[in-house]
């Protein structure tokens, strides 16, 4: 996983998917993604997920899910949630974070923070 973090790049970026990911393709898709998942009941099934994918203009279906989905997962950021009823769904998980960001301001904890908190005001704009 390879994601280029420095202070001054997050003062520029406004979405948490332009921190996450070089690639414009990958930005847009995991947009749309995050747009999905705010939608409705607040999650996807794998069958909707599977859709979804398919219907990607412009990124493979393959692509979504060994680059956005896997990195999306692999900084626990999405989790596959299995429910009371026996199914499973994609959910955005909360990431828990201080009020305040590490110091010094550059250092990886710091810029980590940063892009907790990105995630979090966007499914929790509130909080």
């Amino acid at each position: 996983m390879n994601i280029d973090l420095d202070a001054d790049g997050l003062k520029k970026v406004r979405h948490v998917e332009e921190a996450i990911f070089r690639c414009r393709k990958s930005q847009v898709a995991a947009r749309a993604f995050i747009k999905k998942l705010k939608e409705g009941d607040f999650g996807m099934s794998q069958s909707e997920l599977a859709q979804f994918a398919k219907g990607l203009t412009g990124y493979s279906q393959e692509a979504f899910y060994t680059v956005t989905l896997r990195r999306l997962r692999g900084l626990g950021l999405v989790e596959l949630a299995t429910l009371r009823g026996g199914g499973k769904r994609y959910i955005p998980r909360c990431q828990p974070v201080t009020r305040n960001p590490p110091s010094p301001q550059s250092s990886l904890p710091a810029l980590i923070w940063q892009v907790c908190q990105l995630w979090n005001r966007e499914f929790w704009p509130e909080g």
